[in-house]
């Protein structure tokens, strides 16, 4: 599961800069959660909802605390103010990149990713 979130409002610094039209004044952040690691698995999702997909496999480890920042991975860090075509282009650029993704074999073991958004504007 992949999501987007946005801050503002937070205690500017005075730093140096090389752009006279920067700020730290906003922060975007895409993050990735991993949900479940799954043994053999057939995966089929139905929309975007992984609550409404149908596996098959063993379940190697699975995310106790989804919610939680603890298991949360920051993949993309950009000072841009959150609005609805910034988070809608962050999804469709992570989207290609998921789309893009290969099957890949390591040693005996086979690996398939998918992913869905969970959290967006």
């Amino acid at each position: 599961m992949y999501g987007f979130d946005g801050t503002s409002g937070h205690t500017q610094y005075k730093q140096l800069r090389e752009r006279a039209d920067s700020s730290d004044e906003y922060l975007f952040m895409s993050s990735l959660v991993p949900l479940r690691l799954l043994n053999d698995a057939t995966v089929e999702i139905k929309g975007s909802n992984i609550n409404t997909c149908t596996t098959l496999g063993k379940i190697i480890c699975k995310n106790p605390r989804p919610s939680s920042t603890r298991f949360s991975w920051p993949i993309l860090l950009q000072w841009l103010k959150e609005t609805k075509e910034v988070a809608k282009g962050e999804k469709n650029y992570l989207q290609w990149q998921i789309d893009a993704l290969e099957k890949w074999n390591l040693g005996s073991y086979s690996v398939s990713c998918y992913a869905v958004t969970t959290a967006l504007l």
